[in-house]
């Protein structure tokens, strides 16, 4: 179901055969924060807030407040699944 893991390798040999085309020229970018931009797909997940973010209104009602997450976050096991699924979403949508 999650897309693998592309080798460093496997980059270096795509780069390196793109690069002896004629005429070839290879653009490359970054996505900061890639995983925080992905729709966190599935069933809902919660997650308690801290203290420090709860609004004050909400530290008398609540004893541990918990949110559903909308988007996908580092250190969820399925986060690279979430951005594959994004990434692809913008590239076909792109042409």
């Amino acid at each position: 179901e999650h897309d693998p893991p592309v080798a460093m390798d496997e980059i270096k040999m795509l780069m390196t055969y793109a690069l002896m085309q004629e005429k070839s020229s290879i653009l490359q970018g970054d996505v900061v924060g890639a995983y925080l931009k992905a729709s966190l797909g599935g069933r809902t997940m919660f997650a308690k807030l801290d203290s420090q973010v709860q609004p004050k209104e909400w530290k008398l009602k609540y004893k541990d407040p918990v949110v559903p997450l909308h988007r996908s976050w580092y250190g969820l096991e399925k986060a690279d699944h979430d951005w594959s699924n994004e990434r692809r979403k913008i590239l076909t949508n792109s042409g």
